[in-house]
């Protein structure tokens, strides 16, 4: 048995160990937006989101609904789009893009994580093959962008925080211009947005 509901209805995970990324989002929201959706994502029986609260966070902004379907964990739901061929453009593009999403948009939020080793016992991060104790490589600044000089093989990078990113995503919607000219005024050039 199956139900259509709207993802309000939804709970995101209050600690989330996957912070996501920019580039990993705006990937998210492409796939979905171009290629529609894939795979599913995870609730418990609250409606509380496991696993898939990036891709509902962007399938929300993009007015999707959700198909909920009850099992007790004993089988695979298998999501089957009738409209697709593995073998065809699409296809092929759904199976890079549910690759490419998955590891672009993992960045681990360490409290998280920490917070609940320390609250559960027997909680065994290691068990899973992941280690906090790297130190992720520093982003060097360069301090202010002078955009009269900046040219097209440099990279900007921002590193943005999840509010930041709706904030940032919010103003480029309201945008009409192409995304650069959005991007710049955002960033306070060519007046206020």
């Amino acid at each position: 048995m199956s139900k259509l509901v709207s993802i309000k209805e939804l709970h995101p995970d209050n600690l989330n160990y996957n912070d996501g990324s920019f580039e990993g989002g705006v990937l998210i929201e492409q796939s979905l937006r171009n290629l529609k959706a894939g795979r599913s994502i995870l609730l418990d029986r609250n409606k509380n989101i496991i696993a898939g609260n990036k891709t509902a966070e962007k399938a929300d902004l993009l007015g999707m609904k959700v198909k909920i379907v009850e099992s007790d964990g004993t089988e695979i739901i298998a999501v089957r789009r009738t409209d697709l061929d593995l073998d065809s453009k699409e296809g092929r593009e759904m199976a890079l893009a549910d690759n490419v999403t998955a590891q672009k948009n993992l960045s681990w939020n360490r409290e998280n994580i920490e917070k609940t080793a320390q609250e559960l016992k027997d909680f065994e991060i290691k068990d899973w093959g992941v280690d906090l104790s790297f130190n992720e490589p520093e982003l060097k600044s360069f301090g202010e962008v002078d955009v009269t000089t900046f040219d097209i093989n440099q990279t900007l990078t921002l590193k943005l925080k999840t509010e930041q990113y709706k904030k940032v995503v919010e103003k480029l919607r309201e945008t009409d211009a192409e995304m650069n000219i959005a991007l710049l005024k955002i960033l306070g050039y060519y007046g206020e947005v």
